[in-house]
């Protein structure tokens, strides 16, 4: 299983990738972070990564690719 470090882009450089994703956030009062498998294309319940106008900021994006 290899980490990557994802930089902005909305997970662009991820297309056809299948892994976990690991968002390290701040701005909540409840969480510093989200866990997610990703498809290649999309997050299994919730991408986050710094749309406009986001109540939250990403600071950081692990992912670890799986077969």
């Amino acid at each position: 299983m290899a980490k990557k470090k994802s930089s902005s882009g909305g997970g662009s450089t991820l297309v056809n990738k299948q892994g976990i994703i690991l968002f390290e956030v701040s701005g909540w009062s409840n969480a510093t972070g989200h866990a997610t498998l990703f498809n290649g294309r999309t997050c299994y319940d919730q991408c986050y990564f710094n749309e406009p106008g986001a109540n939250y900021r990403t600071d950081r994006a692990h992912f670890w690719s799986l077969p």
